[in-house]
């Protein structure tokens, strides 16, 4: 058996970007689970080996596809010699992580950062930024791609062990953090697509409007990431009845 290259641990990376390519809601994200792992396999093994071996790794798979980069990685660690039975610990890698690993990434990429950016590109955007849509492609995909890099790389470094590594990375809490600055944003957004021109004619000052918006996001967004409860409901009516003085 050949040794895994460098050259091999790019074209996975490549393929794994590609890994919902063949998504289907039967399978999800099999296909492209196992056509990203195949240079490695081809590594491995040879003729009837290499097609059950392929066979092998069509089971079940879907997990968020940004920490999919660590099973995969962890998968070319088991498939190139670093564990073994290789087939079976790379299999198992994948039914035990991608479950948990999903719902971490989930909350937070798609529910923590991906508002945050979305708020930054909007601030930009009413700032009159022109290149406020690049900035939002850019930001947001560039953390992607680097996220992908640094999960693919501990799972292959680590195996099975990348679990105890992303867990160092608290990404919960990091996501708590992000949620509370995207409640933040909020407000802020608020405040810079309001106009000055509007607090006057209401005989308001402008600055005691300002805050009030801020508070009102701010508070309104918080509650809402941590559920709907009573005291949404309480700012979602508050905030209606400010819209219709705003625009009576």
């Amino acid at each position: 058996m050949a040794a895994v290259s460098r050259w091999d641990l790019v074209r996975v990376f490549w393929r794994s970007l590609w890994l919902q390519g063949a998504w289907s809601y039967r399978d999800m994200q099999t296909l492209g689970f196992a056509w990203a792992l195949e240079p490695v396999l081809r590594r491995r093994y040879r003729g009837e080996a290499l097609q059950q071996a392929t066979v092998g790794h069509l089971t079940f798979f879907n997990s968020n596809p940004i920490l999919a980069a660590a099973i995969l990685g962890a998968a070319v660690h088991a498939e190139s010699g670093g564990e073994a039975p290789a087939g079976d610990a790379a299999r198992r890698v994948c039914s035990v992580l991608m479950g948990p690993f999903g719902a971490l990434g989930d909350s937070f990429f798609w529910g923590a950062l991906r508002p945050c950016v979305v708020l930054i590109a909007l601030l930009a955007a009413v700032a009159g930024t022109p290149w406020a849509p690049w900035l939002l492609l850019g930001l947001f995909g560039g953390l992607n791609l680097a996220a992908r890099g640094l999960f693919f790389g501990l799972g292959v470094r680590r195996g099975t062990g990348v679990a105890e590594a992303i867990q160092r990375l608290d990404l919960l809490r990091r996501a708590e953090a992000l949620k509370s600055a995207a409640a933040l944003l909020a407000g802020a957004f608020v405040v810079a697509a309001a106009p000055a021109s509007r607090w006057e004619a209401l005989g308001i000052p402008a600055a005691a409007g300002w805050a009030g918006l801020v508070a009102v996001a701010s508070v309104g967004a918080l509650l809402v990431r941590r559920g709907v409860g009573p005291g949404t409901l309480v700012v979602a009516v508050a905030s209606m009845a400010c819209g219709i003085v705003w625009l009576g």
